[in-house]
């Protein structure tokens, strides 16, 4: 299974990509909505997870992009904001869920 990880913060997607990878996942990255949406149409990743606030295009102009070619791809939004406006709008665009961070393996 693919991930696609989008998160400007490079420790992140770092953090992000070891958890998963000791879960088999295959992972791709992109630092920004935009190289999000050219790793996406080169790889078709199976899920993913997406920062909200990055330069460039951010999380809310990514899903919007994305929903136009595939409506159907699973996209979790991850923020440390926690803003209910933003989570709304997210859910509203087609996000699937939301998570807050930081996250924490148990």
């Amino acid at each position: 299974m693919k991930v696609l990880i989008i998160d400007d913060e490079r420790v992140v997607r770092k953090n992000f990509a070891a958890f998963l990878e000791d879960h088999n996942y295959e992972i791709l990255e992109g630092e920004n909505g935009k190289q999000g949406l050219d790793v996406f149409r080169q790889e078709n990743p199976d899920i993913v997870l997406c920062d909200l606030k990055m330069p460039i295009l951010d999380g809310l102009g990514f899903i919007s992009e994305l929903r136009k070619e595939s409506p159907e791809t699973p996209i979790i939004m991850v923020s440390g904001t926690g803003d209910i406006d933003d989570v709304i709008e997210a859910i509203r665009l087609g996000a699937w869920d939301y998570i807050t961070k930081p996250i924490y393996d148990m």
